[in-house]
């Protein structure tokens, strides 16, 4: 728990992303009705599941990622990371870490080489220590992808995987590490419903 916190509710919101590690459930952006900047945010809530309550960390730096909604979180170690995702119909490309033990953001991070395309509604699964496993999801374009990458945060290079099924695409789908060290991806839409 953060030195210096504030005790509160995170508020009712939508496309945000949340992940658990330990006993901390860690809830990063979205979008909420009627708020400044149009109602996207770039705030952190956690949820520490021990005390049942709420808090929001004192950030003690480094440059935080644009407000943002329709992105996906993963926890490696001590970092919380976070990919992608849209404010108003801009659609993102570009990783950022929270370092959950100094609260300090680590700013845009510095791909080496080839990036996954700018989406929203996409998966991002930690795999293995130091890898992301990054699924699917909604281009800039509006078109559902079906490509799969892994992003090492040791090299910070991405890796696009050609095995996958290319006639499958799926957004607002969930994927998790299976204890055989398999992927499993489920459910989802091919279909962008708010276009309709």
């Amino acid at each position: 728990m953060a030195d210096s916190q504030l005790f509160c509710v995170a508020e009712e919101r939508s496309g945000h992303c949340a992940v658990v590690d330990g006993n901390f459930l860690y809830v990063w952006g979205g979008y909420v009705e009627e708020q400044i900047f149009w109602g996207w945010h770039n705030d952190v809530h956690i949820f520490d599941t021990k005390t049942q309550t709420w808090f929001q960390p004192e950030i003690k730096g480094g440059v935080p990622p644009q407000p943002r909604a329709a992105h996906t979180c993963a926890v490696l170690g001590n970092k919380g990371y976070i990919f992608g995702g849209r404010v108003l119909q801009t659609r993102m490309n570009d990783l950022h870490y929270l370092n959950l033990d100094t609260w300090t953001w680590s700013g845009r991070i510095t791909i080496n080489g080839e990036s996954p395309k700018h989406r929203s509604w996409h998966t991002l699964t930690p795999i293995a220590d130091d890898k992301l496993f990054l699924c699917g999801g909604l281009s800039a374009d509006n078109i559902p992808l079906s490509d799969g990458w892994i992003h090492n945060v040791t090299t910070n290079c991405w890796k696009q995987l050609t095995h996958l099924p290319k006639t499958r695409p799926r957004l607002w789908h969930t994927a998790c590490l299976g204890k055989e060290n398999e992927i499993m991806v489920f459910g989802g839409s091919k279909d962008d419903l708010l276009a309709l």
